[in-house]
C-alpha cells in the first residue's frame, strides 16, 4: 500500500518557546527553567521530520506550558499523578514547577489545548475525505538515560533502543509495522523496540478506537543518535539520522 498521500506528521514536543504571558506562572528561576526545557524538549524533531509535500501539525509552544499528547481530563490521564497532565505542574524530578489556579488551568485548556486538537482533527478529516485513510506519524525523541519521572513503580528500568515504535493495535497496520522494523534494523543498523520506553501513538479523540481508517505510528529517536544532550547541539551524525528518517518516508511509506 502507498501511504504517502495520506500521511499527517504530528510533532508535539519540539518547541522551546514559552510565551511571556505564561512565564509568570512558573516558580523556577531562568536557569532552572532553561534546564527543564533542555530535559523535556524533543529537540530538532520538527526538522528531522520536515518531509516535503507531507502535511504536518506542530505544537508551536513548549510542552511545559501545554502538552497535547495528554488526555484533556485529569481523570483520564495517568501522568497527572506525576504532575504531568495536559497542563504540567511539576518538573522531571518531581519539583513543584507551577502554581496554577483552577481558572488558569481551564484557560490553558480552552485557549491552547482545544484549538490545537481541533486543528489536528480537521487535518485528519481532510485527509480522510480525500483518501479514505489517514496515517499519523507521531514524531518524538527521548533522552539516553531515563528521567526520574519515567521510573516504573516496580523499579524496572525501561529499555532505551535507538528507535521506539509506539502504537495501539486498533490503529496499527501490521504490514507497515513490519516494514518499519525491517527498515530501521536491517537497512539502518539501528535497534528497535515496540512500545518501550514509551507506548501508544496520537489519534484525535473523535477517531480514537472509533475509526480504523485512522492509523497511527509513533517514531521516537534516542537523542544521543543526533545531538549532544548536554548542550542541545546537533552532533556529527545529525545529517545521517535526518537522511534515514527522510528515506523512511520514501522507501517504507512512499
Amino acid at each position: 500500500m502507498n501511504w504517502r498521500k495520506s500521511i499527517l506528521i504530528h510533532v508535539p514536543h519540539s518547541s522551546t518557546f514559552i510565551p511571556d504571558v505564561y512565564r509568570t506562572s512558573f516558580l523556577l528561576s531562568d536557569e532552572e527553567l532553561k534546564h527543564e526545557v533542555l530535559l523535556m524538549t524533543d529537540h530538532f524533531v520538527d526538522d528531522l521530520f520536515a518531509i516535503p509535500g507531507i502535511t504536518s501539525h506542530i505544537n508551536p509552544i513548549s510542552r511545559l506550558v501545554m502538552d497535547p499528547e495528554r488526555f484533556r481530563s485529569d481523570a483520564d490521564e495517568p501522568m497527572v499523578k506525576k504532575g504531568m497532565g495536559a497542563v504540567y505542574t511539576r518538573t522531571a524530578t518531581g519539583k513543584l514547577m507551577r502554581d496554577l489556579s483552577q481558572s488558569e488551568h481551564v484557560e490553558i485548556l480552552t485557549n491552547l489545548y482545544d484549538p490545537y486538537h481541533a486543528g489536528l482533527a480537521q487535518k485528519t478529516a481532510r485527509i480522510l475525505a480525500e483518501h479514505n485513510l489517514c496515517l499519523i506519524i507521531d514524531a518524538h525523541s527521548y533522552p539516553s538515560e531515563p528521567l526520574p519521572y519515567e521510573q516504573h513503580d516496580d523499579g524496572e528500568q525501561p529499555n532505551r533502543p535507538d528507535i521506539c515504535l509506539g502504537y495501539e493495535p486498533y490503529h496499527m497496520d501490521d504490514g507497515l509495522l513490519a516494514k518499519a522494523v525491517d527498515y530501521f534494523e536491517n537497512r539502518c543498523g539501528l535497534t528497535t523496540a515496540h512500545n518501550e520506553p514509551f507506548a501508544g501513538s496520537m489519534v484525535p479523540s473523535c477517531y480514537y478506537h472509533r475509526d480504523p481508517r485512522v492509523r497511527s505510528l509513533m517514531i521516537e529517536i534516542r537523542r544521543s543518535l543526533y545531538m549532544d544532550e548536554r548542550t542541545a547541539e546537533q552532533n556529527h551524525r545529525y545529517g545521517l539520522i535526518k537522511k534515514r528518517i527522510h528515506n523512511f518516508f520514501t522507501h517504507v511509506i512512499g
